[in-house]
């Protein structure tokens, strides 16, 4: 049997047998929070969103906190590109905003669809605890004021 030896030159950027695959240096998502990867003949490099830096787009350069007005004893939580407020219960929304008896608590998601408030004070006899209501759906203790 006569043993074949072949020689192939593998052209940079492609690999296999034959050169069939192609691939970049990008493929493996180097690039983080949002950036593009921009393939380059020997390497890559990532084209930052505003508000990140680093070889990668690994770092936060901004500090969204400072502006943001989570609500309700909401906590902000910087991200690259902007914050999300971590929500007591019962507050919802992007900046703990909007009343939802429903919200376990955690990260403020917009509210598309309210809940049905029945009447005005519904929010505060949650908050109050109110287990009995009068026939005029109005909480049975004393509401006070609370601004925010």
């Amino acid at each position: 049997m006569k043993a074949v030896m072949v020689l192939l030159l593998i052209v940079q950027g492609y690999s296999g047998d034959r050169c069939q695959f192609t691939h970049t240096y990008c493929d493996s998502s180097p690039c983080q929070n949002g950036a593009t990867c921009v393939p380059t003949s020997t390497s890559f490099y990532c084209a930052c969103l505003s508000g990140t830096a680093g070889d990668r787009c690994e770092f936060d350069t901004v500090d969204d906190c400072r502006s943001a007005a989570c609500h309700h004893g909401g906590t902000c939580v910087d991200r690259p590109g902007g914050y999300e407020c971590r929500c007591p219960q019962l507050w919802n929304g992007l900046n703990c905003e909007t009343f939802d008896d429903g919200f376990e608590g955690g990260i403020g998601h917009q509210v598309t669809t309210p809940r049905a408030v029945v009447h005005p004070d519904a929010a505060d006899c949650v908050m109050n605890h109110c287990s009995e209501k009068a026939n005029n759906g109005r909480c049975d203790v004393s509401i006070v004021s609370r601004t925010n």
